[in-house]
């Protein structure tokens, strides 16, 4: 008799800001995703976080401790993230090349430094118009 395969793999944990409308938008499309089982999430306002993740530190910045043990941040995270789906893991080939790798991290810390001011009707829209409950797919519709 067989036992079914077990999915060993360690998870991804990611840490961020529940406070935070498009971080938790997006933490609930991950969680509602067909990949959500690679990862664990820590809302750094309803919990403790490990050594070496201060709370100021994820409130400026998505955190995410890799599978593989290495701590991601910034727009790396959200990398590390997308490297779990179907069509997205390429992007994370930007890592690669400094100037694009610069410019992702500067457009992220644009954006992380103003998303609570601006980003929350928009964030709502985004992460609640996609009826299928998880990450779009390349060329998939969202409606707005």
């Amino acid at each position: 008799m067989h036992s079914p395969v077990q999915n060993t793999a360690p998870k991804h944990i990611v840490f961020y800001d529940g406070d935070c409308a498009l971080c938790a938008g997006m933490m609930g499309k991950i969680a509602g995703s067909s990949r959500s089982g690679k990862f664990e999430f820590c809302d750094f306002t309803q919990g403790a976080l490990p050594g070496g993740i201060t709370r100021a530190a994820v409130e400026k910045e998505i955190h995410v401790l890799g599978g593989d043990g290495r701590l991601y941040k910034n727009a790396d995270a959200i990398l590390k993230i997308l490297e779990e789906y179907r069509g997205w893991g390429w992007l994370s080939l930007a890592r690669k090349f400094s100037l694009t790798r610069r410019w992702l991290c500067r457009s992220y810390d644009f954006i992380a430094a103003r998303r609570k001011r601006f980003l929350f009707s928009h964030a709502h829209r985004v992460f609640h118009g996609n009826e299928s409950g998880g990450f779009t797919e390349p060329g998939e519709r969202v409606v707005v």
